[in-house]
């Protein structure tokens, strides 16, 4: 990691269709002060707007899995692909009440077809309705179901990823911690995108980002509150940063924007999870916000995005079978 002093960046580094996306933001009511209902759909028709429309190269279908609890699966599929393929379980942000698969399916319909994936995104049960810790249980049952699907299709062999944004990149990371603390198989990677790691909320970021950037402090402070997760926030469960031993996390990327408070938790964490030994790639965007992987209309933070499933396309095509270990294959079966 650059150990050099961090230069924050202002406003005016921001890409210019993200400053004009901040000055129409400024007149939208704030979701903190709306009644719960509003601000959910407010927020997946802000999606609608700043996401690009669904790709017809993609087969989309919906399951519901888990009898025991109404949560379901929105899954992304690339046409024509019919074959064994990897696997991403994606946890939407919305500060753990806001948000869907749907306000985020740009983002996952992106990876689906250019990391040439099956997408599956979960719609845990949110908070205040669920709080703490239905998110995280619901996120842990929903992968543990994916690596018993993978048997069944015979996809044993393709990886599997958890990603997430914001607050669903706090429950994709903690995910992994808890399935590693129980002996259990973890994902072959983690893709987080300006995730939650800490509470506290005294970092520099957040002064510097307090309000202005899309997401406020004041704004955090209502999502915890709805998350209610009072008096535990230096759990492990709740703020990963606090985890005393990350050692055998999978290999990480974390995609950070310069202009956001979560900034300097996202650094921390990517720092302890190299100090622990974990490859760790960490990006941080200076010209982009929270939440530009919901902003894919704005050329800039497309871009971002994709850099981001960069990460993904490397990772996977190097689990695919060169030509030769197929033909050694096929000869070892031969000959038995």
């Amino acid at each position: 990691m650059n150990k050099q002093p961090w230069t924050y960046h202002t406003h005016e580094d921001l890409a210019p269709g993200i400053r004009r996306l901040l000055r129409g933001n400024q007149f939208m009511p704030r979701f903190e002060r709306l009644p719960l209902p509003v601000s959910r759909y407010l927020m997946e028709r802000a999606s609608q707007l700043t996401n690009p429309r669904r790709n017809p190269r993609l087969i989309e279908t919906r399951l519901a899995p888990f009898p025991q609890v109404r949560v379901t699966l929105r899954r992304w599929e690339p046409r024509g692909n019919t074959g064994p393929k990897p696997v991403v379980l994606y946890l939407h942000g919305g500060g753990w009440v806001l948000g869907s698969s749907r306000s985020h399916r740009g983002f996952c319909e992106l990876i689906a077809d250019e990391a040439q994936c099956s997408v599956f995104s979960l719609d845990y049960r949110r908070a205040p309705e669920h709080p703490y810790p239905a998110a995280v249980e619901d996120a842990d049952m929903a992968f543990q179901w994916l690596q018993e699907q993978r048997e069944i299709w015979g996809w044993q062999d393709q990886p599997i990823v958890v990603a997430g944004d914001s607050a669903g990149g706090n429950l994709a990371t903690i995910l992994c911690r808890r399935r590693r603390d129980r002996g259990e198989t973890l994902p072959d990677a983690q893709l987080l995108m300006y995730p939650v790691t800490d509470f506290a909320q005294n970092t520099i970021s957040y002064q510097k980002y307090a309000s202005g950037f899309m997401l406020t402090r004041s704004l955090m402070d209502w999502f915890i509150l709805q998350y209610r997760a009072a008096g535990q926030h230096d759990h492990h469960d709740i703020a990963p940063l606090h985890c005393q031993d990350l050692r055998g996390l999978p290999p990480t990327f974390i995609g950070l924007a310069s202009c956001d408070v979560l900034l300097d938790e996202g650094r921390e964490y990517a720092k302890r999870l190299q100090s622990a030994g974990v490859p760790v790639t960490l990006r941080i965007f200076s010209n982009m916000i929270h939440a530009f992987v919901n902003l894919l209309r704005v050329p800039e933070a497309l871009a971002a995005a994709r850099e981001c499933v960069g990460f993904l396309q490397d990772m996977f095509h190097q689990h695919q079978p060169t030509t030769k270990d197929n033909q050694d294959g096929q000869s070892n079966t031969a000959s038995r």
